[in-house]
């Protein structure tokens, strides 16, 4: 079953050794903020600025526009 058909995601963080449960839909840059985790992020979340990395375990979305 897919988690994100229920309306939550796990997001696991490398090198904080912790797991966030967020509403599908959230940005991944709002969850981790959320959790007092600070990112930088230049491009605000969209993707594009290439300063953070994600690696889906499972469920990976289909890509959005940019």
């Amino acid at each position: 079953m897919d988690p994100a058909a229920d309306g939550e995601i796990t997001i696991r963080i490398a090198g904080f050794d912790m797991e966030l449960a967020a509403k599908a839909g959230t940005s991944l840059l709002a969850a981790i903020r959320a959790a007092g985790i600070d990112v930088d992020a230049d491009c605000a979340g969209r993707g594009t600025c290439t300063v953070c990395a994600v690696r889906f375990l499972e469920g990976a979305p289909a890509p959005g526009p940019v």
